[in-house]
């Protein structure tokens, strides 16, 4: 009798331990998803970010002294998942600045174009780290093909 006593005693102690188990487990699967989907998102924006560099690189490497016509190429190449039109939030860098005389010589054919663009608002949503900004950028260079061009309107 006392085997069963002791049987019984035992078995309803750990009644409530699964339960336990899967509701902590669950918390942490649960943080591990959120980082995931964050790096999604991040990863999207990082990616729409290069493409929009790439765009505008390769817009002046045909018209490298046109920097209105580069960045309105920058800024058009996309609205979603990051609105590049937002010119509080998105900066635009073209190296080197080939609408100045004096870079003259950094503006020659063969010579590298780089277009940076920057987004320093990138809100995660992850817990415990949820609110938190961090600055993303994209930088591309691209080879001038001909400063003898006729860039169109």
């Amino acid at each position: 009798m006392s085997i069963n006593s002791d049987f019984m005693i035992s078995r309803n102690s750990e009644k409530g331990q699964s339960f336990t188990e899967v509701a902590i487990s669950m918390v942490f699967i649960l943080i591990l998803l959120a980082g995931i989907v964050d790096l999604g998102r991040m990863f999207f924006i990082f990616v729409a970010l290069r493409d929009a560099a790439q765009e505008g690189a390769a817009y002046g490497s045909f018209c490298p002294a046109d920097i209105t016509g580069i960045q309105a190429r920058v800024r058009s190449a996309s609205s979603n998942p990051v609105n590049l039109y937002d010119t509080t939030n998105i900066s635009i860098i073209i190296s080197p600045d080939c609408s100045n005389a004096a870079n003259a010589a950094l503006c020659k054919t063969g010579a590298g174009l780089t277009v940076t663009v920057l987004s320093p608002t990138f809100q995660m949503t992850m817990p415990f780290i949820g609110g938190a900004t961090i600055p993303l950028s994209a930088k591309v260079t691209d080879t001038i093909l001909t400063t003898a061009y006729s860039c169109p309107p």
